[in-house]
């Protein structure tokens, strides 16, 4: 959650979602948004394992996504490029490991 993602800053933060929304502290953080620092003069764009699509979830429709980005069918590129690579292969990019596992995690059978 946002409240999470708070409470690991010494300092106070901002989140804000891709459209420039301020989060509530109990939305969930998904790739694309933006913490920034107090005076929002600087932010860092978060990163979640796996979320390519910036739902903040891992489902059957990302695990697809996955996929079709490891078989050159679909790009991503940035913070969903960074999320894709799940396996730690980042200089291959978004590879069928990586799809692998997000299918086995949207399944049930795996975890990040």
């Amino acid at each position: 959650t946002v409240a999470t993602v708070k409470a690991l800053f010494v300092d106070s933060v901002v989140i804000k979602s891709k459209a420039d929304a301020v989060l509530a502290d109990t939305a969930t953080i998904k790739t694309g948004d933006r913490i920034y620092n107090a005076a929002g003069t600087q932010y860092i764009e978060a990163v979640v394992k796996g979320d390519v699509l910036g739902t903040g979830k891992i489902t059957a429709l990302v695990a697809t996504r996955v996929k079709n980005i490891a078989l050159g069918k679909a790009t991503v590129e940035g913070a969903y490029l960074e999320a894709g690579n799940v396996v730690g292969t980042a200089a291959s990019g978004i590879t069928s490991l990586d799809a692998t596992r997000v299918k086995n995690v949207a399944l049930g059978k795996a975890s990040f």
